[in-house]
């Protein structure tokens, strides 16, 4: 009987509670817009470790505390920029021998280096490797015509509009002010920035563009003559950038709103050095977009940027699942919404590309870019959690994509069914390693 009456009770209480929902349907609505806001990013300086980011999870761009890469080697990263080292002379991949290892009585071979063949293993740990596909940032030129440096800025302030995507930066040089904004596409690798400042007229603010040569790890600059950049074509307001390094080649594609001239650096027969020169204007604007193949259609300015950026990262909030814990009385909620809500932010950002992400997205190159197969679960889940399940599925193809090629491994090794790699990038080839040959879950 006392289970009859706790069932009518429950009853009763629901019926009650779902009528008051009926009589106020704002009671289910979230104000999404208002719980992303009250964590918006403040900074006053550069966190070397932790740059301020754009991005549309299959492209990211770094910034220090100007809204470029002005002082910082930030990077500037995509989920299709692949580079290869040449191979060491003489040397094949299908030459690596591995490792034989005496497992439960029988001897496999495992993808381990060999001390026999040091530079092949080598290489291929490092190889293919993630690149930086270029460095934007300022020129900035104090009033006695010298450099200025980072500790030259003064009054130095930053913002992070995570419901736009877009990132507002002031800083002020010798008393001059310079506002700048800067956003990424939702659906292109480009950046649009906008810039403004007095200091512009007098010529004291010019924008570069640097192309490093990649090592595995970061940038090679004793290797300028391993890569070509190439100006294919030029004209008032916009440029076009052919970049060739060893097998690899993208094109970089510039517009510019003002007066402007496009140059490179002229003491070099392959510049990677290029400066974007506004002329009789306070202001500049440009948008810089980055393609393995070359475009056809126009590139859109900085303010239909902004207003893209603002439409798909409020779509974003808008889809999916949300939660607003401004109503509790715990003290720690603040903090608790405040990091689901930049984890939100920065996992869209970095980790919603073509390709499972590396361990650090697309903010620098650890494990050279590469990404863990066992670790897409943890990087990826949170989307099907959150009820965004298309940017989840966006990479999982990797699964049918290397299905026949982890069979063949397990083949090889005397197992059953498919062994995945347990580190690898745009292609299924393994990083050799023990803990990488060993691990049982894969």
């Amino acid at each position: 009987m006392k289970y009859l009456t706790r069932a009518i009770l429950f009853l009763f209480l629901s019926l009650n509670v779902l009528g008051q929902i009926n009589l106020n349907p704002d009671l289910l609505k979230i104000d999404r817009k208002a719980v992303v806001e009250r964590h918006r990013i403040v900074s006053s300086s550069t966190i070397p470790n932790s740059p301020a980011q754009v991005g549309n999870g299959e492209f990211a761009f770094g910034m220090d505390i100007t809204g470029l890469q002005t002082f910082v080697q930030f990077n500037t990263m995509s989920h299709w920029s692949w580079h290869s080292l040449p191979l060491p002379k003489g040397k094949s991949v299908k030459e690596f021998k591995g490792l034989m290892l005496d497992t439960h009585g029988r001897m496999v071979q495992y993808d381990i280096p060999n001390a026999e063949q040091p530079e092949l293993s080598a290489w291929l740990a490092e190889n293919p490797h993630r690149y930086n596909l270029g460095r934007i940032g300022f020129c900035l030129l104090k009033s006695d015509g010298t450099f200025a440096k980072a500790e030259d800025l003064k009054n130095t302030h930053q913002e992070i509009e995570m419901w736009t995507g877009i990132i507002s930066s002031y800083f002020e040089l010798e008393g001059r002010q310079v506002k700048v904004k800067t956003a990424c596409h939702p659906r292109e690798d480009a950046i649009g920035v906008s810039v403004k400042s007095d200091l512009i007229k007098t010529g004291q603010i010019k924008i570069f563009l640097y192309f490093p040569y990649p090592n595995p790890g970061g940038e090679d600059t004793t290797k300028g003559n391993a890569q070509s950049s190439k100006i294919e074509r030029k004209n008032s307001n916009s440029a076009v950038i052919a970049r060739q390094l060893d097998d690899a080649k993208y094109f970089v594609f510039l517009n510019w709103t003002s007066p402007g001239h496009f140059v490179s650096d002229d003491t070099s027969s392959s510049p990677q050095w290029f400066y974007l020169n506004p002329e009789n204007t306070d202001s500049i604007g440009f948008t810089c977009c980055f393609s393995q193949e070359k475009r056809t259609k126009e590139l859109l300015s900085p303010v239909q940027v902004f207003k893209e950026s603002s439409m798909g990262w409020s779509e974003f909030w808008e889809s999916g699942a949300a939660i607003d814990l401004s109503q509790s009385k715990d003290p720690r909620w603040e903090e608790l919404e405040r990091r689901i809500v930049l984890s939100q932010y920065l996992m869209r950002v970095n980790e919603a590309g073509i390709y499972p992400p590396q361990e650090s997205g697309l903010v620098n190159n650890g494990w050279y870019g590469r990404f863990h197969f066992e670790m897409i679960w943890w990087h990826s889940v949170h989307y099907a959690l959150w009820n965004r399940w298309p940017l989840f599925e966006r990479s999982l193809h990797v699964y049918k994509d290397y299905l026949s090629t982890s069979k063949e491994r397990a083949k090889k090794q005397g197992y059953k069914g498919a062994r995945w790699p347990k580190c690898t990038a745009n292609s299924d080839r393994d990083w050799p390693h023990p803990i990488h040959a060993l691990l049982i879950w894969q």
